[in-house]
């Protein structure tokens, strides 16, 4: 039988778990107890100060809209891309060459998740291997994602990004909050932070394999900037 991710939505699971946004993937059905009805986040932070080094002045500070993009499909998941933010080359399933700003950062951070997780055949190792921080995240994820065989969703699985709100913003890291909406409706928050290293965005994994370290039931996009490709 051909191994597939198993989606469970608006649940956080124990185990082996791939955070994919708000895309909540883990190998096996193995569910918690069900979500609260409303976990709300904390208060939007200001805007940083911090000047990104290759961003226009026009982009200084966090979006306070959603960024204009063109979306594709990886998989059945929508994954956006600038022609100022980036990413600058896509001849391979690792799409690089990001602005070094917070737009940058955000586009990074869900096209780097959405294809680790969704490429198919060994194209997702590519992406892990160039555009993944070394560490134990980066370990444990590569061991759990080789035991998948077929990783493609359901229209009612695919998670797509609803909105966003940056946590924290400086010219070396990002660490921002994605809200997902599942094809039933239901919304799920979590944290990805990408960091700039040998001139790019790459993600840093937590020590399980994990782009999070939760996964939150959200009732509705207050506080987040409404962001969607679909």
């Amino acid at each position: 039988m051909r191994k597939k991710w198993t989606l469970i939505a608006a649940a956080v699971v124990v185990g082996s778990v791939l955070v994919l946004g708000g895309l909540l993937l883990v190998f096996g059905g193995k569910e918690s107890a069900a979500p609260a009805d409303v976990v709300a986040p904390p208060a939007r932070p200001a805007p940083s100060t911090a000047q990104p080094d290759d961003a226009p002045s026009g982009e200084q500070g966090l979006p306070v809209e959603g960024p204009a993009a063109q979306w594709s499909l990886v998989g059945r998941v929508a994954v956006p891309d600038s022609t100022e933010a980036g990413p600058r080359s896509q001849g391979s399933p690792a799409a690089e060459g990001y602005q070094r700003s917070p737009v940058g950062a955000l586009i990074a951070a869900w096209n780097i998740n959405t294809r680790m997780l969704l490429t198919p055949g060994d194209g997702w190792r590519e992406v892990v291997d160039r555009q993944v921080l070394d560490g134990p995240g980066k370990e444990a994820f590569i061991k759990a994602r080789s035991t998948v065989t077929d990783p493609s969703l359901g229209d009612n699985e695919a998670m797509q990004v609803a909105g966003f709100r940056f946590v924290t913003y400086d010219i070396n890291t990002a660490v921002i909050q994605f809200a997902s909406k599942s094809g039933t409706g239901a919304l799920m928050g979590s944290t990805v932070t990408v960091r700039w290293v040998d001139g790019d965005w790459r993600l840093e994994l937590q020590p399980n394999g994990s782009a999070s370290s939760t996964v939150t039931p959200l009732k509705d996009l207050s506080f987040y900037t409404p962001w969607s490709g679909v």
